[in-house]
This record gives C-alpha cells, structure tokens and sequence, in this order.
C-alpha cells in the first residue's frame, strides 16, 4: 500500500467527509482514514493513484474552507534519518555523523 498524509484539515473534518471528497474525484483508497487532530493518513492502491491524488487535491481542493496538503507519508525515524543526512554532502561526513549520535554519552539528562 502507498500511504498518504493529508493535512491542514479543520478540526471537525471527519472520515466521511475525506471518504466523500476521495469519491467525488474518483480516486480509489483502501482501508479507513486514520483521523488525526488536524490530519489524517490513509492508503492507496498504488503508487499511481498516490501520485494521482496528491496532484488532484494538494493546495487545490478544499473541505470546510481549508486548502487540503496531500503528499508521500514518511515515517517519523525515516523522515528524520533523511533531514539529517540531506545536510551532509560527503559519505564521510554521514559516517561521522553515526559515530558522533552511537558514541556513549559521558552523562545523562538526569545527572545535569
């Protein structure tokens, strides 16, 4: 599955008001919409109907007077690995980068 994050939903947008936007415009998902404050996550069949409703509905559709923000959903621990290494340009400085982050810590948090 291809899953999709769907933001800037005003807090009373519910599934069924996705459900019938995705409908409406014909564009297949699977499962239910995993509500979250503010935005939601939902899977599609593959890849081309991802791509397909990110270039329907991001910045271009709106529910309850809000511009919907669809894109790829990224993984938190990915998504943060990706903003981390886009930072260095060489493979050496990734490399000190993972020895810097997996070297111990001579203190903890709670010992300050």
């Amino acid at each position: 599955m291809h899953k999709l994050y769907i933001g800037n939903l005003s807090d009373s947008v519910t599934a069924e008001d996705l459900g019938k936007t995705f409908d409406e415009h014909k564009i297949p998902y699977s499962g239910q919409f995993l509500m979250k404050t503010g935005y939601a996550f939902v899977d599609c069949p593959d890849d081309q109907w991802a791509m397909k409703a990110i270039e329907t509905f991001s910045g271009k559709v709106e529910i309850q007077g809000k511009r919907l923000e669809v894109e790829h959903s990224v993984p938190k621990k990915l998504s943060c690995k990706l903003c981390l290494s886009s930072m260095f340009r060489t493979q050496a400085e990734k490399w000190l980068l993972i020895v810097v982050f997996s070297a111990p810590r001579p203190y903890s948090c709670g010992s300050l």
